[in-house]
């Protein structure tokens, strides 16, 4: 969960964040890099998975331990990512507000 926080805050940094300033509404754009991470997770994820269902790759550890691992990783990511896009879009409002 802690590795997922981690880089869900670094791809929530990412992301580009402009208020307009007419309605004061904040709209966000991805961040090519952040996919790109997204990207990366999806392939090693499916590569690890491939690997396990094989056998190529014997693990001291349980399949289901594993994916409690990965699952973890994903919620990490997702909040905080969304946590720090919030927090920042809400700055940026108050700050065009009060301007």
């Amino acid at each position: 969960f802690v590795i997922g926080a981690g880089l869900g805050w670094w791809r929530g940094s990412l992301t580009r964040i402009e208020v307009d300033k007419e309605t004061q509404t904040a709209m966000q754009q991805a961040s090519p890099l952040g996919m790109l991470l997204i990207l990366g997770l999806l392939i090693v994820r499916n590569g690890l998975g491939a690997a396990v269902r094989s056998q190529v790759l014997n693990l001291p550890i349980s399949v289901m331990a594993l994916s409690g691992w990965l699952f973890a990783l994903a919620i990490g990511l997702i909040v905080t990512t969304q946590l720090e896009i919030w927090l920042r879009a809400r700055r940026l409002v108050a700050e065009a507000k009060a301007a």
